[in-house]
């Protein structure tokens, strides 16, 4: 006898439903769109507490705005920070990151095609982005955390601006990854 699934209840009911708990949103007039980022939380399995290892809760969702139908439902490693539509191109810049606890502070700048959904992570090494936003088309201004908090007793209230410069933001693909067994703080990075 197969076993068929009954429906309980629906769990997140309202707008942004699919990112869980919304903590940002932005709209853009230009592709009538909203992005909004959350958490929908942890899994919970009654035999072992949560179910953490490789389960993050975080999304970001981009909507329609006319009924807020979503069009593209991308997870994220990390809490985001801060979300900016590109002013020309079809593109959303993601900056997301936490402290890890230790020392570090980790997060990824994630670029989001808004025509396909599909998302690459930018940075080469894992950094904490606070805050971003497009200086036109081709220049990107970031806020990133320092990469540890070693011997920096501020460095949870500092933040580096940085401007990143590309003649074609589209063009972007995914970044080189770490080389396996690599100590992030033996080369200077977090």
């Amino acid at each position: 006898m197969t076993l068929v699934p009954a429906l309980r209840r629906v769990f997140g009911g309202g707008p942004f439903a699919e990112v869980g708990e919304p903590a940002l949103a932005v709209a853009d007039e230009r592709s009538r769109t909203v992005a909004a980022a959350g958490n929908v939380g942890h899994l919970q399995w009654n035999g072992n507490g949560t179910a953490d290892d490789g389960w993050t809760g975080h999304r970001i969702g981009v909507y329609d705005q006319d009924g807020l139908r979503c069009r593209h439902l991308v997870r994220s490693r990390y809490p985001v920070r801060t979300l900016a539509f590109h002013p020309v191109l079809p593109l959303l810049a993601a900056g997301t990151g936490r402290y890890d606890g230790g020392y570090c502070f980790e997060g990824e700048l994630l670029l989001i095609r808004l025509d396909s959904g599909d998302a690459v992570s930018a940075l080469r090494y894992p950094r904490e982005v606070l805050d971003l936003q497009w200086a036109g088309a081709t220049e990107l201004r970031l806020v990133l955390a320092p990469c540890y908090d070693r011997e920096n007793p501020a460095a949870h209230r500092q933040g580096h601006p940085v401007v990143v410069a590309r003649p074609d933001w589209g063009a972007v693909g995914p970044a080189r990854a770490r080389p396996p067994f690599s100590s992030p703080v033996a080369a200077g990075r977090c």
